[in-house]
């Protein structure tokens, strides 16, 4: 995507990050995600990308302007697979940080 595309469509940068994560938290909570997840060329990738993204929102979900959007994500994927889930992707999404 041209650079002034994305300018043109978000305002600041965590316009930018809050629209893709609620993208990655829709397509891993829609009804077609596993099948979805099934048949994406790297399933383990696509789950570390996912659960990248979740740490990132939760290490700025202490930012005012970004609380409540990114609780609200958060309960979604609780909602949707569990609090276990949750907690499994953002664990091996750090584990991942500290190997790199």
């Amino acid at each position: 995507m041209p650079q002034p595309h994305v300018y043109a469509n978000f305002a600041k940068k965590q316009d930018l990050f809050l629209a893709a994560l609620e993208r990655a938290i829709r397509d891993a909570c829609s009804s077609s995600s596993e099948v979805a997840l099934a048949s994406a060329p790297d399933p383990a990738v696509a789950e570390m990308r996912l659960g990248a993204l979740l740490l990132q929102a939760i290490a700025v979900s202490n930012e005012p302007t970004l609380r409540l959007e990114i609780q609200d994500l958060v309960r979604t994927v609780i909602e949707s697979h569990g609090r276990k889930y949750l907690l499994d992707l953002v664990r091996d999404a750090a584990a991942a940080q500290l190997h790199d």
